[in-house]
């Protein structure tokens, strides 16, 4: 009989996949730009035997909740952007942003079913950028038309520093991995367009952009066998 590895004999050096789904609150001169927005995540990870976590994570940020009002330049005297056939033009404006991080962690196990399951504490070094995407319904005002919309969308970028905590769950029944905790992050970024209408300006000064949230995901941990194979849980 061939048996794979037992969480019960202490820590085990497992390499996973998670899935993850967090709600964030951005802050400081992010905040004054867009509010809350949910975020997508994906990590590639390996837990060793000493507990340590070393994970590529990426995620993809999305909201409507944009409070900065960059088609003013648009609007007529009633509030409205008026389109080619001179009716109020459907305009959506929304919150898109990305993050790329490589993560350190240490999984202390205090709490959990095993001792590969406790506290994670992580902190990671990557990017961050986000934008105003602004969807130009049948392309019916010309000035919001690619790539004229770049005058409009506050395109951002730089360096993101995230720190995590949260509880990591390996069960030793291999029916509910999971992982649950608060994510935090300050990204030290800059405006990445010469020119933006609304502003009547470049675009390119630095900012200091906060975020908190909490975010939830599901692990796939991959066991080895004895026998050298490999088998998903």
């Amino acid at each position: 009989m061939v048996y794979s590895q037992d969480l019960t004999k202490g820590i085990i050096k497992v390499p996973y996949f998670n899935v993850s789904y967090a709600g964030q609150l951005p802050m400081g001169v992010y905040g004054d730009r867009f509010g809350a927005n949910s975020s997508l995540g994906f990590i590639a990870g390996m837990k060793n035997k000493e507990n340590f976590t070393f994970e590529i994570e990426g995620t993809f940020m999305f909201s409507q909740n944009v409070k900065e009002d960059v088609l003013i330049p648009l609007r007529n005297s009633s509030g409205f952007i008026v389109n080619i056939n001179g009716q109020p033009a459907a305009i959506l404006v929304q919150h898109r942003g990305f993050t790329e991080t490589i993560m350190i962690g240490k999984l202390l196990p205090i709490i959990g079913p095993n001792e590969n399951s406790g506290l994670h504490i992580k902190l990671g070094l990557g990017t961050m950028h986000h934008k105003i995407r602004i969807d130009n319904e049948n392309s019916l005002v010309p000035e919001l038309n690619k790539p004229k919309q770049y005058y409009y969308d506050r395109l951002t970028f730089g360096f993101l520093i995230k720190q995590y905590v949260g509880y990591y769950h390996l069960s030793t029944k291999r029916l509910r991995n999971f992982t649950a905790g608060l994510e935090f992050g300050q990204g030290f970024t800059r405006g990445m367009r010469d020119y933006q209408i609304d502003l009547m300006a470049p675009y390119r000064g630095y900012r200091l952009d906060y975020f908190v949230g909490a975010r939830i995901g599901w692990t796939v941990p991959v066991y080895r066998r004895t026998n050298k194979d490999f088998y998903f849980d």
